[in-house]
């Protein structure tokens, strides 16, 4: 049990475009025994390139419950694990074959096996762009594609997020297999504030509504009340990206439900 005897205040710079943002936890909280997932973000992308199979090997080495990656639809049809909507200056994944990638981008089958039981969290990649524009064809044929995969048999613990709602309740309506869990990633962006008041009880009653289980905000929105709150409403709740292990503490006594790193062999290390 972790004990807080004293009030911290953290200021943290989250992004050139954001506000720093002061996260105050009171005297006396009490954390349960219920320890979080540690997940870790793109595998271990501190010591292999992100998004590999070495680097969500070197990740459950290390001690994660699990990985977080982000997939792609190919113009062939293939699931590919990658970050960015585009590979260098070869133009947009979606408009390229599988083939036309280099050998270290995995497909997510691959990761799949590579996983065997752990707990994989994957971020489907189709959003609006900067000009808002959404493309409904490619999330349809994206989450149609996952739901193929996915409705196999596995031993993985699967959770599906999004930033976009659209992609994550066009997955949620195509999906059969009930053990798959989804949710919504928030930026501090999104948002348009510095702290997680403006994800009001509205938003998370909607996700429910919609029959996903999980809210992954950034940790620049994640508060005491936030965490109440979800926890009132029967969201689980994941945070990104962690790296600061003073701050992953905080966010181990507030008993969030996962917690996404970049630094997974550090965190594991604090449970």
């Amino acid at each position: 049990m972790i004990l807080i005897d004293y009030v911290i205040s953290i200021v943290l710079a989250v992004r050139p475009k954001i506000k720093s943002y002061q996260l105050v936890i009171y005297k006396n909280m009490e954390n349960s025994n219920r320890n979080p997932l540690i997940l870790g973000h793109r595998g271990s992308p501190k010591s292999q390139i992100e998004n590999t199979l070495e680097s969500f090997q070197l990740a459950i080495e290390e001690g994660a419950d699990g990985v977080e990656l982000d997939v792609h639809l190919t113009r062939d049809g293939k699931l590919v694990v990658f970050h960015d909507d585009t590979y260098l200056q070869q133009g947009f994944i979606k408009n390229m074959d599988a083939c036309d990638l280099p050998d270290f981008i995995p497909h997510l089958e691959e990761v799949l096996d590579l996983l065997g039981s752990k707990t994989v969290d994957i971020e489907l990649k189709a959003n609006p762009d900067s000009f808002g524009d959404f493309d409904e064809v490619y999330a349809h044929n994206l989450c149609q594609k996952l739901v193929e995969i996915l409705e196999k048999p596995s031993d993985c613990s699967t959770l599906v997020t999004s930033f976009s709602i659209r992609t994550i309740d066009a997955f949620r309506s195509q999906l059969d297999k009930k053990a798959i869990r989804t949710g919504l990633l928030i930026t501090p962006i999104d948002q348009g504030a510095v702290t997680g008041s403006q994800i009001g009880a509205e938003l998370m009653e909607k996700i429910k509504r919609s029959g996903h289980s999980w809210i992954l905000p950034h940790r620049a929105l994640l508060t005491k009340d936030l965490v109440e709150r979800s926890n009132e409403i029967g969201l689980d709740l994941g945070v990104w990206t962690v790296n600061d292990l003073d701050e992953a503490r905080i966010f181990i006594g507030l008993n969030v439900a996962a917690i996404i790193t970049d630094v997974p062999k550090f965190v594991v290390g604090l449970l």
